[in-house]
């Protein structure tokens, strides 16, 4: 790597288109590119170094997410489908759009190609995806190719008072991304949680739920008592339904007798 970079840096005015076709085509492949991103203050300073990141990283995640969702999904779906994290995130995009595609960018929890091609699996459209992941890419771009810039300052020729200026706008750069990949992490822990079943908290309404038979389904006078013909149409009855007793509910005489109870004409 660093012999092609020998090699770009000697090719003048070509360095720059040749820096984003290396860069682009590295993240495509699934190369990291995070030396690629230090590499680019060696080369050229903070300021181009930013720039032409920004614009190669930008360009890798439109290519990434275009051959997701269209000349590769099925070699992408395969490769994601047994990792919960992504499920989560296609579900998070899906209710949160450009919001939760800029959370992702600025927390660098998920690897930067997998997520490119991640996110064209999901149901978010392509121009809302592409800026969302241009801004939430800054931070992380100006910290390393800051300190790719490093190298560059230390063999130049700067004074004191140029390199420790240097310094405290280093010193500053990783604070704010720290701060900012922090914020961005405690907004995800809670757009990424899978959403828990409340568990009733009374014991009347549990049994309610638990039940497949309502009371509200019967009249008034057959009380809370399990009538069995009705167990073929409502399912399975509750325990506490089967240890109900089952009560007459009309009046008999002959029935009143035999129980050795008198009858009250009405």
């Amino acid at each position: 790597m660093q012999d092609i970079l020998d090699w770009v840096a000697a090719q003048g005015l070509w360095s720059p288109l040749l820096f984003i076709l290396i860069y682009v085509g590295s993240a495509v492949a699934f190369i990291p590119a995070s030396l690629l991103t230090m590499s680019a203050g060696t080369l050229f300073g903070v300021v181009k170094g930013v720039a032409l990141v920004s614009v190669s990283s930008t360009l890798a995640a439109a290519i990434s997410f275009l051959l997701g969702r269209f000349a590769l999904r099925d070699w992408i779906e395969k490769k994601l489908a047994h990792k919960p994290a992504f499920k989560a995130i296609d579900q998070a995009v899906a209710r949160e759009g450009w919001k939760m595609v800029l959370l992702l960018r600025l927390s660098p929890v998920f690897p930067f190609s997998l997520l490119n091609y991640g996110f064209g699996l999901t149901k978010i459209r392509f121009w809302p995806a592409m800026l969302a992941s241009w801004v939430g890419m800054i931070p992380g771009t100006i910290l390393y190719v800051y300190l790719g810039s490093i190298a560059r300052v230390a063999t130049g020729e700067t004074t004191t008072a140029q390199k420790t200026l240097y310094g405290v706008g280093l010193l500053a750069t990783v604070v704010v991304t720290i701060w900012i990949t922090k914020i961005a992490k405690k907004a995800l822990s809670g757009k990424l949680d899978t959403p828990e079943t409340t568990p009733p908290t009374d014991a009347n309404e549990a049994a309610t739920t638990a039940s497949p038979i309502r009371s509200s389904s019967f009249p008034a006078s057959w009380g809370h008592a399990w009538y069995p013909p009705m167990a073929k149409w409502s399912g399975e009855p509750t325990a506490s339904a089967r240890s109900a007793t089952v009560r007459p509910v009309v009046d008999v005489p002959w029935l009143s007798r035999c129980n050795g109870t008198p009858h009250s004409s009405r």
